[in-house]
């Protein structure tokens, strides 16, 4: 046997709401079984609308300009160090040396040997 409050339940024990809202009872009995749900009416009010999406966020930075050599350290620490944890960092960097009486080949040579112990290619233009 099937019972109610705040609507009415069938033979099949299918609960139809009524229309007030609060909180509701349905009993199912079977011999000396006896078993008790709450159901809770609310307002049938439409549900808030979504939260507009945060604008997306920028995927690269770039920047271009001249870091004095007085500079270089605190470029590093103060933008660069901030990157330099996690992937997606790339340094392309263009040195170009024009010292007073020119390069002699041993700075020259110096050049490619510090360039090829840091992993990098040694190639120099030179002109």
């Amino acid at each position: 046997m099937w019972k109610a409050t705040g609507g009415t339940i069938d033979n099949d024990g299918v609960f139809a709401a009524g229309q007030d809202i609060g909180s509701f009872s349905v009993t199912a009995t079977a011999g000396a079984l006896k078993a008790i749900s709450t159901v809770i009416m609310g307002d049938q009010s439409p549900p808030p609308p979504p939260l507009p999406k945060p604008p997306a966020q920028p995927g690269t930075l770039r920047w271009t300009g001249d870091v004095p050599p007085q500079k270089w350290m605190n470029f590093y620490t103060k933008v660069l160090s901030k990157f330099a944890t996690g992937k997606g960092l790339r340094l392309t960097l263009s040195v170009e040396v024009s010292p007073e009486g020119g390069l002699s080949p041993q700075k020259i040579e110096e050049t490619k040997v510090a360039l090829q112990e840091l992993g990098l290619k040694s190639d120099v233009e030179t002109g």
